[in-house]
C-alpha cells in the first residue's frame, strides 16, 4: 500500500460527498491507496452518505467511534489502520484535486522525501479565483535550528492537512494527536523536527472550505485552550530534547505574543457590541496564560505584541477582572 488517506468525519453531510468524490476519482490507482473514514458519532446524514460509497469502492475503510472522541483521537484511530508508506490527512469538509495523490506521491518518491509540503486554496461561496494561500515555504529551511525558530515564531503553518508525510516518521517517533482543538500544531512540528528531507510543492492540490460554523470562525473556550496548549506542548517537547532553550525562547515568546494578540483581535471581531462576552473571553485567556507570565518578557514590536503586552500588564496588576477589561480596552483604543 502506497498511501493512506485519513479522513475524520463529524456532522458534515453537506460536504462529505464532494470530499469523497474527490478521493474516489483520483488518477492514482485505487489499489495503491486506502481511504480511512473515521466517523466520530455523527448525528446527521454523514454516515448514510458514506455507506453508499462503502458498498461501491473496495479501497474505503469505515471505522465508527463508540462515542464522540474529537479530532485528535479520531485521527489517531485512523493511523492505527493505516498501511500506506505515506499518509495524507484530509478534513471531511474539504476536497482535493483529482491528480493530488499522484503528484505528491511521485514527488515524494523522486526525492526520497519524508514530507511533501504542498499548497492549498480557500474556497468560499463567493470564490471565483483560486489563489495559492501558503506563505511559509521560504521558512521550511534545511537548517534545523532555523526551522525551529521559524515555527516557534508562528511563521510556519501549523496544519497537518497541508503535508504529505512518510508514515514511518509518525510511527518511529510515536507522534500522536492530543485530544484538543488545534491538535495538529504539535504533530506537524514534530514531523518537521524529525524529517531529514522536506520537499516544497507550490501546486494547489488542496481545497479548504471556509464555513460559518467551522472552528476558525468561532472563538470558544475549547479553541482558546487548544491553541495555547498546543503551543506549550511544542515548547515542552523541545525541553524534553534537552536543546538550548535559551536560544529558542525569544522566538517562542514572539509566537506566543502573536497568538495571544490574535485571540484578542478575534474576541473584538466576534463580539464587537457585547462587552460582557468580551470580558469573559479576556478572563479565560488570562486564566490560561497567567502561570506563563512571571518570567516572560514579550516583544513589543508588532500590533499584536503591543496588544499582548497591554493585556498581560493590565491583568497582572489587579485581581479586579471586570475593571481590567475596561482599562485594557481603553489602552488599546489608542493604538488604532
Amino acid at each position: 500500500m502506497k498511501i493512506s488517506v485519513i479522513v475524520p468525519v463529524y456532522n458534515v453531510d453537506k460536504y462529505v460527498e464532494k470530499c469523497l468524490d474527490s478521493l474516489v476519482h483520483q488518477t492514482f490507482d485505487p489499489s495503491y491507496f486506502q481511504i480511512i473514514l473515521v466517523n466520530d458519532c455523527s448525528t446527521d446524514k454523514s454516515l448514510s452518505i458514506i455507506k453508499k460509497y462503502l458498498s461501491k469502492y473496495k479501497n474505503i475503510v469505515l471505522i465508527n467511534n463508540n462515542k464522540n472522541e474529537g479530532p485528535g483521537n479520531t485521527r489517531n484511530k485512523g493511523l492505527k489502520f493505516a498501511k500506506g508508506e505515506y499518509v495524507f490527512f484530509l478534513d471531511s469538509d474539504d476536497y482535493i484535486s483529482k491528480t493530488a495523490l499522484s503528484i505528491v506521491y511521485n514527488k515524494a518518491k523522486k526525492y526520497n522525501a519524508d514530507v511533501v509540503a504542498y499548497n492549498f486554496t480557500k474556497v468560499t461561496e463567493s470564490s471565483k479565483k483560486f489563489l495559492p494561500c501558503r506563505k511559509d515555504f521560504d521558512n521550511l529551511t534545511k537548517n534545523k535550528n532555523n526551522l525551529i525558530k521559524k515555527f516557534l515564531s508562528a511563521e510556519i503553518d501549523g496544519s497537518v492537512i497541508f503535508s504529505f508525510i512518510k508514515r514511518e516518521i509518525l510511527s518511529k517517533n510515536n507522534i500522536l494527536f492530543q485530544n484538543i482543538i488545534h491538535e495538529d500544531i504539535p504533530v506537524i512540528f514534530q514531523v518537521y523536527y524529525f524529517s531529514e528531507k522536506i520537499i516544497k510543492l507550490n501546486d494547489i492540490i488542496y481545497y479548504k472550505i471556509f464555513r460559518d460554523e467551522s472552528i476558525v470562525n468561532n472563538l470558544t473556550k475549547k479553541r482558546i485552550n487548544g491553541l495555547l496548549t498546543s503551543f506549550k506542548i511544542v515548547l515542552a517537547f523541545l525541553k524534553e530534547k534537552e536543546l538550548n532553550i535559551n536560544e529558542f525562547m525569544p522566538h517562542y515568546l514572539k509566537g506566543f505574543a502573536g497568538l495571544v494578540g490574535g485571540l484578542i483581535e478575534l474576541n473584538l471581531k466576534f463580539h464587537p457590541s457585547d462587552f460582557s462576552k468580551r470580558k469573559k473571553v479576556y478572563n479565560y485567556i488570562f486564566e490560561n496564560i497567567k502561570k506563563d507570565l512571571s518570567k516572560s518578557k514579550f516583544p513589543n514590536e508588532t500590533y499584536k505584541d503591543k496588544i499582548c503586552n497591554f493585556f498581560c500588564n493590565t491583568y497582572k496588576s489587579s485581581t479586579n477582572l471586570g475593571n481590567n477589561a475596561k482599562i485594557f480596552e481603553k489602552k488599546i483604543s489608542n493604538l488604532n
